[in-house]
This record gives C-alpha cells, sequence and structure tokens, in this order.
C-alpha cells in the first residue's frame, strides 16, 4: 500500500513506486493463492488492477479485471464489481481503433447519437448545418440546417425520427431531413426518447418536461411534406421509397 501511496504523491518517481507496489501486490496475491485464500485474493486484486491501470499496463489488467469478476461472483460486491468492469472498459478504449472518421463542422460537435438499428449516427453542432445524420457505411449524408446551436441530439427506437435540442427549442426531424413537429419555447440542453418511442423527455427552464406524440403520424406528416421532393428530385433516386413502409403502417 505505501507504494502505492508514494507514487501518487511523487509524480517524478511514480513509475518507478508504481512497479514496486506491482511487485508487493502479485506476491501478497500469490500467497494468498498458495494458502487457499480466495477471499482475500477478492479483497486484493481491484487495488493490483488500479496499479496497473496507472502503469498503462493494459494486457495484465485485462487479465487481473477477468479474474476480479471471476471472484467477486464467489464473494459479491457491486462496487469492486463494477470497478472491475471499468478496467475492462479501458482497455478496450486503450486498444481500440478508429475505423471511421466523420468531418464536416467547424466548431465542433456537442452531442452523438447511434441509431438502435446500428446503421446512422447523428450528430449535433454550434454550426448553422446543425444536425448531420450519416450513415455508417459511407452511402448517405443528410444535413439538417438550423439556425440554433445543437446541444443535444437523439434517435427514436425504430431509427425513423431524431429529436434535436437547442437553446430555443426541441425538434423532431425524419432522417430525410424533414421536420414534422418543432415545439418552441421549450429550450433544452439534453433530450431523451422514451423506450417505446412515444415520449420524449428534455431539460429545460430548470424542469423536466415530457412530451407524448404519436410517432407514426408525425412520420406520415413529415412523408407528406416530403412526398414531391422525394418522388421528383432526380438527386434523391437512393431515397426515393424511402418513405414507403411509412404509408403503409396502420
Amino acid at each position: 500500500m505505501w507504494w502505492r501511496t508514494y507514487a501518487l504523491l511523487h509524480h517524478s518517481e511514480q513509475e518507478r513506486a508504481f512497479n514496486l507496489a506491482k511487485d508487493y501486490f502479485q506476491q501478497c496475491i500469490e500467497l494468498f493463492e498458495q494458502a487457499s485464500r480466495k477471499d482475500l485474493v477478492a479483497k486484493f486484486i481491484n487495488v493490483l488492477g488500479s496499479v496497473l491501470q496507472s502503469l498503462q499496463s493494459w494486457q495484465e489488467l485485462e487479465t487481473v479485471a477477468n479474474k476480479a469478476l471471476a471472484l467477486h461472483k464467489i464473494y459479491p460486491n457491486q462496487f469492486k464489481t463494477a470497478r472491475a468492469y471499468g478496467f475492462l472498459a479501458e482497455v478496450a478504449i486503450a486498444n481500440g481503433t478508429i475505423i471511421k472518421t466523420f468531418n464536416q463542422y467547424r466548431n465542433g460537435v456537442n452531442s452523438v447519437s447511434f441509431s438502435l438499428n446500428g446503421k446512422m449516427i447523428a450528430s449535433g453542432s454550434q454550426d448553422k448545418i446543425g444536425t448531420v445524420i450519416w450513415s455508417l457505411d459511407g452511402t448517405r449524408t443528410v444535413k439538417v440546417y438550423d439556425a440554433d446551436s445543437v446541444n443535444s441530439i437523439s434517435f427514436s427506437p425504430d431509427s425513423q425520427v431524431i429529436a434535436s435540442a437547442s437553446k430555443k427549442t426541441v425538434k423532431l426531424w425524419n432522417i430525410d431531413g424533414t421536420l414534422p413537429t418543432n415545439f418552441q419555447h421549450f429550450g433544452s440542453y439534453d433530450v431523451s426518447f422514451s423506450p417505446d418511442g412515444k415520449s420524449i423527455a428534455a431539460i429545460g427552464d430548470g424542469k423536466i418536461l415530457v412530451w407524448d406524440f404519436d410517432l407514426k403520424e408525425l412520420l406520415k406528416r413529415g412523408c407528406e411534406v416530403a412526398h414531391d421532393y422525394l418522388k421528383n428530385n432526380p438527386k434523391t433516386k437512393s431515397d426515393r421509397y424511402l418513405c414507403d413502409d411509412i404509408y403503409k403502417k396502420k
């Protein structure tokens, strides 16, 4: 314990101190295992994980975290279990690779949301573009121009509608960029769909505001507005039948 504390207090000697702490805890755990004291191993293994995390020894940390999770099932402790999962999350981030980069904004992105069908990403920014809907395969990008800076963005559960929140309004957009509903005078810094897609919740005026609505009806209204554009614009051939399934729904 002493070397771990020393490392935290003396930055110039951190690596040496953390390595000494690592050796100390590994020896302790080996002795506990030899004595068949799994309860003591469970008690100290997360501390070893913290040391490995500080050393950025990701491969060793992954092994220790998985071992810790197995022990915490035998000796339940929700906080230690959560910590072990946190170790694995950090390992995943450290070992992760960037698979795609979307560049469109000048002033940065405030919010991003994955569609539940896993095919799209929506982003909101401070730019006049406001909201951009990206297909992950790169075949389609929809820019939704908005005069307000978008603080938060959220996909509906069926991946057909996006809720965007700005300082002055909360808006619902179809994924083709049309605007079926605009909740004026309800500025928000965060917005979220309910799991059933029938309500949205937003923070505004120091309150949590909840709206109920008929999502299918909103989708139909949006498709009616976009009907001529989708059917007649030669640039929208790939999206021409986007609303067909919406009209078929009862």
